[in-house]
Parts: structure tokens; sequence; C-alpha cells
């Protein structure tokens, strides 16, 4: 019975501190946190999904949610994989081993960035792939909505 009292007679502040709590930035930030990593995901599979036939033109709609610099990394990452691809008619289909995870944030001179980290599996090239990527907001309004700006890849073999 106390208990009732004591939230009738602070009604008031709960709602307000729920309000506030649920609009928060904080709570909006895990929001972006996770469609940063959603969106990162497609684009790292939509990007690793090649076959034989593929060609450099292929790759142009998904070529704009990379920064220079990180679209020849991942370049030369394929050209290396595109080989094998070719010579023994592979179709590549990436699988993701877990969703991607935001490890670091941050606003760097008005530019809001995230560390994503993901890990995919290439099984037609034996081969598992532990990406560190770094993740920029584009302007608002603009297609795509963030950037891949660089990434670390560390190449792991799925046989022994």
């Amino acid at each position: 019975m106390a208990v009732l009292g004591m939230i009738k007679k602070h009604f008031y502040l709960i709602m307000i501190v729920l309000f506030l709590t649920l609009t928060s930035p904080l709570s909006m930030a895990d929001d972006a946190d996770d469609e940063v990593a959603t969106w990162t995901s497609q684009t790292l599979l939509q990007t690793l999904s090649v076959d034989y036939n593929t060609t450099k033109i292929d790759f142009a709609p998904i070529k704009t949610h990379y920064t220079y610099n990180a679209w020849n990394a991942i370049r030369a990452f394929l050209g290396d994989q595109m080989t094998v691809v070719k010579q023994n008619a592979l179709t590549v289909v990436p699988v993701a081993l877990a969703d991607a995870t935001v490890s670091e944030k941050g606003d760097y001179n008005g530019i809001l960035y995230w560390r994503v980290e993901q890990q995919i599996n290439l099984a037609a090239l034996n081969i598992s792939v532990n990406f560190s990527l770094i993740v920029i907001k584009t302007q608002p309004g603009s297609n795509p909505p963030y950037l891949i700006q660089s990434m670390t890849m560390e190449k792991i073999s799925s046989t022994p």
C-alpha cells in the first residue's frame, strides 16, 4: 500500500523520467548503431557476392558505398580472389557468421563515425574474413547514408 501511495505521489516525476529515458540521445544512439551495423553488413555481403561472370561494371552501384581508399582495399582483396573464382567457375555466396557489431563510435571534427566488426565466411573460397571497418555518416539526404571510409581484413583459412 505504501508503494502505491508513493507511485501516485510521484506519478508526474516518474512519467518525466520515463519520457526522457525513452527519447534521450543515448537511447537513440543504439538505434543508429544498429542501423550502421546492418547497413555495413548488407554492403559487405553485396560486395562479396560474386561469380565467375562478375565484371568491373557489376561493381559500379556498390562502389558508391566506399571511399576511394576503402574501395582500393576491397578491390585488392577481391582481385586476388576473383582469379580463383574465374578459374574454377565459382559462385561466392558470403555468409555473415554473426551480426555486425559497433565496437567504437565518435565524432571527429563534426563527422560521425563508427568502427564496425564483421566476420564473413566465403565457403566457395575456403576462407573466412574478419573485417574491421570505419564507417562515416554522409550529408543528410545523401544516398548512401554512410560510407565505408577504411578497413582492415584478416583472412582465416577454413581448411586445415
